[in-house]
């Protein structure tokens, strides 16, 4: 049976996946929180306030799919065997 293989790309550590994540979560969430805000706004008209939730939803499942490629990617770092 042969050894696992590496299991995480060349140059890719537990520190640089948090600072990618990192600074790919702040933008979301800042575009998270200026949906909000515009769809608390009273002026809204239906057409408007549809389009604001179904960029909210889409916020939403960037963040879901995210934080499981995160996870993926952390896993297969874990798996990679010592040097």
């Amino acid at each position: 049976m042969s050894p696992a293989p590496h299991c995480s790309p060349a140059g890719l550590d537990a520190q640089s996946i948090s600072d990618l994540f990192h600074g790919l979560s702040q933008p979301l969430t800042t575009l998270r929180c200026s949906l909000e805000l515009a769809m608390m706004k009273q002026c809204r008209s239906g057409a408007d306030r549809a389009q604001l939730e179904a960029a909210l939803a889409d916020v939403e499942q960037i963040t879901i799919l995210t934080g499981r490629l995160r996870a993926i990617i952390e896993a297969f770092i874990e798996c990679r065997p010592d040097p």
